[in-house]
């Protein structure tokens, strides 16, 4: 009879180490996964709008609608009777929309103008609502 106390001690100690590392590595690998596929799920509220889950553009058109809503948003700041005005853009496949509160009508139409002029804007969904005094 042949007893290799040693060797199993090491068996031993090799199998706690990798239960510890299984233990310490699966949170990490978890979170990690996790956090992969709540960014595929969320979609960006600045540039479509669409809910969770629900955004089928792939990565190009996505940042193609954000650049378009940047260059829409940025036009209108540049305008001085729109530049204090409560407006928020979205913008999905060249279809741009607007929403806030403006000062008056003539302040829409400039919003609803100069977005329409902005290139690969295709449309302007008017979702703007006037003031009244």
């Amino acid at each position: 009879m042949i007893v290799h106390c040693g060797h199993i001690g090491t068996m031993a100690g090799v199998r706690i180490r990798r239960r510890e590392l299984v233990r310490l590595a699966l949170p990490v690998i978890t979170f990690g996964l996790l956090s992969a596929c709540s960014a595929m799920l969320v979609a960006d509220g600045t540039s479509t709008g669409s809910g969770l889950g629900q955004d089928d553009r792939t990565g190009s058109q996505a940042s193609a609608d954000d650049a378009l809503a940047a260059s829409v948003t940025q036009a209108l700041a540049a305008n001085s009777q729109l530049s204090t005005a409560n407006l928020s853009v979205k913008a999905r496949s060249g279809v741009v929309t607007l929403a806030g509160t403006v000062a008056g009508f003539e302040a829409r139409d400039q919003a609803i103008e100069i977005a329409g002029n902005i290139d690969a804007v295709v449309q302007v969904n008017n979702q703007i609502q006037v003031k009244t005094k």
